[in-house]
């Protein structure tokens, strides 16, 4: 596996807070990477400089050999990385369907679709949109009677699901999940596992911010532990749950053996 986004001493500061200082790893293609820590410790931020929301104060994000830093939201999205967020973020008024629709339609070049609907072309794309929404709702386990209902009714779990939808929907090289298993139960935290597992399968490189630690270390192949904004280790899971500083700083004394 290829290493494909790359942090060299990131860091970012807000007024006097140094929300980041001097993280540097890869996520490779294929892989599940972890990014863990406790409130406030940087992740969210990470997140946000890799999608260009927050300029980077110092250091540089690539994807491969591409500078990420500096450029636009939609230019990002289009280089091929995909986010879902803390706070679940969908059109409230649209239906699932849509939701994914828009998410795919981010990363397209076609004139808007609804100014030329009259067009057999433009018909057709619209179609194959939504079979491919319907794909991906069933992909992620959203329920069939739910995919024409309006996001804002749905259940917490399907809107989690429903976000994975929409970032799947841009064919994301790179696919950041924030805490996406927050507030699902234990049977649906499987499924997603199982779903996480089987996006990276597909050559996608996987970067999962969680605090559900057994999902973590379930899934992930490495993970990479935030402390104050500065990282304090990487390793595979069984490594870092053994690591003095993070037993210290976030996982307490029950990880260890």
């Amino acid at each position: 596996m290829m290493s494909v986004l790359h942090y060299r001493d990131v860091g970012v500061n807000f007024g006097g807070v140094h929300a980041l200082h001097g993280v540097s790893f890869d996520v490779q293609s294929g892989h599940v990477v972890g990014l863990i820590g406790p409130n406030g410790a940087g992740k969210t931020t990470l997140i946000n400089v890799t999608t260009g929301v927050v300029a980077p104060t110092t250091g540089s994000v690539t994807l491969d050999d591409m500078p990420l830093s500096g450029r636009r939201q939609y230019q990002i999205a289009r280089v091929g990385v995909a986010r879902t967020y803390q706070n679940i973020r969908l059109f409230p008024r649209m239906t699932a369907i849509d939701n994914v629709v828009v998410g795919a339609t981010r990363i397209r070049h076609d004139p808007d679709l609804g100014a030329f609907v009259f067009l057999p072309s433009v018909r057709r794309a619209r179609i194959e949109l939504q079979e491919h929404a319907r794909y991906l709702l069933h992909r992620v386990g959203v329920p069939r009677d739910e995919w024409d209902t309006v996001a804002s009714v749905m259940p917490y779990g399907s809107q989690r699901r429903l976000e994975i939808a929409r970032a799947l929907a841009m064919r994301p090289r790179v696919l950041l999940l924030d805490e996406p298993a927050a507030g699902m139960n234990p049977a649906e935290t499987a499924n997603l596992q199982a779903l996480i597992r089987s996006i990276a399968k597909e050559d996608v490189a996987v970067m999962l911010v969680e605090h559900d630690m057994p999902l973590v270390m379930g899934t992930c192949d490495q993970v990479a532990v935030l402390n104050f904004g500065e990282l304090i280790a990487t390793g595979t899971p069984a490594e870092v749950s053994r690591d003095p500083a993070v037993v210290e700083a976030y996982l307490g004394s029950e990880a260890l053996p």
